[in-house]
């Protein structure tokens, strides 16, 4: 196999490993987004219904941002127990 083939297979790896990382982040920031955006909205509707103005806003937005961050750092730490398994340095072996 010549240099110029690894390097290619090599560009090939790096570039999917790119749009792996985009497409991450993009669905990450969306379900971040959209989630608040849902706490938050349905608040507002139930604070109009029942004339309640900012109660149900603020307490639908609290639960969703600790909800996202939760869902978020459990993911986070899935991953990364799974990226360090069976690696020499892990401990949980």
């Amino acid at each position: 196999m010549g240099e110029a083939q690894r390097k290619g297979r090599m560009a090939e790896q790096d570039r999917r490993d790119t749009y792996q990382g985009i497409s991450t982040a993009w669905d990450r920031s969306f379900e971040f987004i959209g989630s608040l955006l849902f706490f938050c909205g349905a608040g507002f509707l139930i604070d109009r219904w029942i004339d309640t103005t900012p109660l149900f806003t603020i307490v639908f937005a609290i639960f969703g941002f600790v909800g996202v961050f939760l869902r978020t750092y459990y993911r986070y730490a899935a991953e990364m127990d799974g990226a360090q398994a069976g690696k020499p340095w892990n401990k949980q072996q």
